[in-house]
């Protein structure tokens, strides 16, 4: 941030095949249809992506999409997913 104070975005992700930056919950849920050019195919427009981030973050587009991630990293801590016996042979696999 511009007074240095440093503010997480886990939802930004960066391609290095791509060298581009994408918002990976919109990427990746895309529940409404992300308008967003990170959302759908990335940016490399470094001055400008500041400025992209506060509008976007407070969209509505965003904010859905953001608890569609949210909502799953919570189904998945909690075995509670459509895909439970293959997450657990994930999981067990993973110890392995």
């Amino acid at each position: 941030m511009l007074n240095e104070e440093k503010h997480e975005r886990r939802w930004l992700i960066y391609s290095t095949d791509l060298d581009r930056v994408f918002y990976f919950c919109c990427k990746l849920f895309n529940v409404i249809g992300c308008t967003s050019k990170l959302g759908n195919e990335g940016s490399i427009d470094w001055r400008n992506l500041s400025a992209k981030f506060k509008s976007y973050e407070i969209s509505d587009e965003h904010i859905i999409n953001m608890n569609a991630w949210i909502y799953l990293e919570m189904r998945l801590s909690k075995d509670k997913t459509i895909d439970k016996h293959a997450q657990e042979q994930i999981n067990k696999d993973k110890e392995h």
